[in-house]
C-alpha cells in the first residue's frame, strides 16, 4: 500500500494540470487579499481566515478540476485497467488514489487560504492577540474546514467514479453548486437541506462570521461534525463499492 501511495504522489507532483491549479490557487489568494487589503472595509488577517470558508462556488471549481486531472484521467486512458494487469490489488489501487487525492486537495485549499493571511496581515495586521483563546479558535476552525472538505472530496470521488467522464462530472459537479445555492436561497421550506454538507459549511461560515441571519437556523457544532463525517464515510464506501464492481478497460 505504501508503495502504491508513493507511486500516485509522485504522479501528482509531475502533473502539468496540478501545477497549473496549484498556481490559480495562489492568483486566487492574492486576488482575494487584495480586494481585502484595499476595500472600504478593510479585513483583517482573521476576518479573512475566518470568511475564506465560505468560498463554495470557487472550491467546487477546483476541486472538481482537480478530481478530473488526477481521477477521470485515469479512466480515460486506461491507467487503472493496465494497473490492474499488472496484478494490482483493485482496492488498495483505488485507496492510494483517493488518499493522495485529498492530500492535493488540502493542499489547494490551505495554499489559497495561506496566500491570503500573510498578505493581508502585512498590510492590515492579523487582527486579534496570538492568546490560548485564540489558538483553540482557530483550531476548531481548522477542524471545521478538514471534516466539512473531506466530506465535499469524497462526494467528488463518487461522482467521478459513477459517470467517469471528466468535462461532464466537471459541469455535473459545479451545476450541482449552483442549484444547490438556489434551492438554499429560494426553497428554504425543504428541511433536508439543512442535513447536507453544503448546508452545514455555510452555515458555519455564517455563524463563524457573526452573520446569525440564515434563515433562522442556529448553528451546532455537534450537527455539523455527524453530517460531514457520515457524508464521507458514505460516499468513500460507496465509492469503493462502484469502483470494485466497474468494468475497466
Amino acid at each position: 500500500m505504501g508503495n502504491l501511495v508513493k507511486a500516485e504522489w509522485f504522479k501528482l507532483a509531475k502533473s502539468l494540470g496540478y501545477k497549473i491549479l496549484i498556481t490559480c490557487c495562489i492568483c486566487t489568494g492574492i486576488l482575494f487579499s487584495v480586494i481585502a487589503a484595499t476595500g472600504d472595509q478593510k479585513l483583517s488577517a482573521y476576518d479573512v481566515l475566518t470568511s475564506c470558508i465560505d468560498m463554495l462556488i470557487v472550491h467546487s471549481i477546483f476541486g472538481n478540476t482537480f478530481a478530473a486531472v488526477f481521477i477521470g484521467s485515469e479512466f480515460k486512458n486506461h491507467t487503472f485497467g493496465n494497473s490492474l494487469l499488472n496484478g494490482q490489488p483493485r482496492q488498495k489501487l483505488f485507496l492510494a488514489k483517493i488518499i493522495v487525492f485529498f492530500a492535493g486537495f488540502f493542499l489547494m485549499l490551505f495554499i489559497t487560504w495561506l496566500v491570503t493571511v500573510v498578505i493581508v496581515s502585512y498590510y492590515n495586521g492579523f487582527g486579534m492577540d496570538f492568546s490560548l483563546g485564540t489558538c483553540k479558535n482557530i483550531l476548531l476552525l481548522f477542524l471545521y474546514v478538514l471534516t466539512g472538505y473531506m466530506a465535499f472530496g469524497a462526494v467528488i470521488i463518487l461522482m467521478f467514479t459513477i459517470i467517469r467522464k471528466e468535462a461532464v462530472t466537471v459541469a455535473a459537479g459545479i451545476l450541482f453548486t449552483y442549484v444547490y445555492l438556489f434551492a438554499r436561497t429560494n426553497l428554504q421550506g425543504i428541511y433536508f437541506l439543512r442535513y447536507t454538507f453544503f448546508y452545514q459549511i455555510e452555515l458555519m461560515a455564517f455563524s463563524i462570521n457573526k452573520k446569525y441571519n440564515f434563515g433562522g437556523d442556529v448553528f451546532s457544532g455537534g450537527l455539523y461534525f455527524a453530517v460531514t463525517i457520515l457524508t464521507f464515510i458514505t460516499a468513500l464506501v460507496l465509492s469503493v463499492w462502484c469502483f470494485k464492481r466497474m468494468e475497466l478497460k
